[in-house]
């Protein structure tokens, strides 16, 4: 999921963590396993993340609006996990070095709570291109960031586990917004305006473009489809791009 520097992100990847253990049952490959959702953190704070989902969920149910400065941090965790537990999931969020925590860190730790029974359906990091490129391939500029996805690609799709993760736009695309382009998202879709490599699209299986713009005071969020790594059926023109609005309750509700 692509955007520019401070364009909710981080917001809207942990929406999509959370929607995944609120709206989904579960589906088991493996019925003696437990359903696991998993949000890493390689930037922000945990108890960010955490009160952030808190906030947003809550507000979602009670249609107004949710003050968490006093509310235990261990209070919203329990609650979040009790939640997560209605529809059947396991919920876990931690927060790692990204210094330190390369992609063989994070392939031993699915396969560590594989080991303790759990079954990884969704897995969200935010995010992976910060993570250390330690083991990669090297080579001209972009060639590790490239290899990175790969191999996280290659590990997480043969066991069937969603690998959702935000990544940066490049300078070429904020050139764009100066340049007075009508909409970021259309103009850079499927051309390859990503940080640190153009040709990660070879890579992923499915991409968006997201662009936070305020209208006449009031803030949107522009989202159009980038590829999509398919078969069947070619999705209709009409559906690659809409428009959320945010509200001062639940953020997007």
């Amino acid at each position: 999921m692509g955007a520019l520097q401070h364009n909710y992100k981080s917001g809207f990847t942990t929406h999509m963590t959370r929607h995944a253990f609120q709206y989904n049952k579960p589906y088991m490959l493996d019925p003696s396993k437990k359903p696991m959702i998993l949000h890493i953190s390689s930037e922000n704070a945990l108890t960010d993340n955490l009160m952030f989902m808190y906030q947003t969920m809550m507000e979602n149910i009670i249609k107004e609006p949710c003050d968490v400065t006093n509310i235990d941090r261990d209070t919203a965790a329990k609650w979040l996990m009790e939640k997560a537990s209605e529809n059947g999931y396991s919920l876990r969020m931690i927060r790692v070095n990204p210094s330190e925590f390369g992609y063989r860190d994070l392939f031993n730790l699915i396969l560590q709570y594989e080991s303790e029974g759990y079954e990884l359906h969704v897995v969200t990091i935010d995010y992976l291109n910060m993570m250390t490129k330690e083991g990669c391939a090297q080579g001209p500029s972009g060639t590790d960031t490239r290899d990175l996805f790969r191999r996280v690609r290659n590990f997480f799709a043969p066991k069937k586990i969603l690998l959702i993760t935000p990544h940066q736009l490049s300078s070429q695309a904020k050139d764009l917004i100066r340049q007075g382009v009508s909409s970021l998202v259309k103009e850079v879709a499927n051309k390859g305006y990503w940080d640190s490599c153009r040709l990660i699209d070879q890579e992923y299986d499915l991409g968006f473009i997201i662009n936070k713009v305020v209208i006449n005071g009031k803030a949107y969020l522009e989202i159009q489809r980038d590829k999509h790594r398919k078969s069947g059926t070619m999705t209709p023109e009409e559906d690659l791009y809409t428009v959320l609005r945010f509200s001062a309750i639940a953020g997007i509700p």
